[in-house]
């Protein structure tokens, strides 16, 4: 059977729902402004805004702090994922469901929900992460 899917990469939100996206600068450019509107909702800066002294680095201290506590935003291919739930044999019964979620125009899926956190997660990711910091100091 040849699968062709809508969306060539699938990026899991750290609630585990998913996006599907044509191409990697787009889901980066998604993950970019879903990250500048956390910094910008104001019960998570007022939680937040004892960490940092300097308010111009609020913005670095308040990215961190959300992903360590909520999880990343993470990129997969979309026939990989698909490959591997193919090969998994624990839900065979809602396999052929998940996989046409995932093939259409407008995905509508949580990973919790079909418990496939463990396939995506035994799935190498794509790294679309911005380097942070300086590389020698951290900082």
């Amino acid at each position: 059977m040849s699968i062709v899917p809508n969306f060539d990469y699938l990026l899991v939100m750290p609630s585990g729902n998913i996006i599907g996206f044509h191409d990697e600068e787009t889901a980066k450019a998604y993950i970019n402004n879903y990250y500048y509107f956390r910094t910008r909702n104001n019960d998570v800066v007022g939680a937040y805004e004892d960490l940092t002294e300097d308010f111009d680095d609020i913005a670095n201290v308040l990215c961190y702090k959300i992903g360590v506590e909520e999880g990343e935003c993470k990129l997969y291919n979309t026939r990989d994922i698909i490959e591997k739930i193919q090969e998994e044999v624990i839900f065979f019964d809602e396999r052929e469901e998940v996989i046409s979620k995932l093939l259409s125009n407008h995905i509508d899926l949580n990973i919790f929900d079909y418990a496939i956190d463990n396939i995506f997660t035994n799935t190498e990711s794509i790294d679309i992460m911005e380097p942070y910091g300086d590389p020698i100091t951290g900082q």
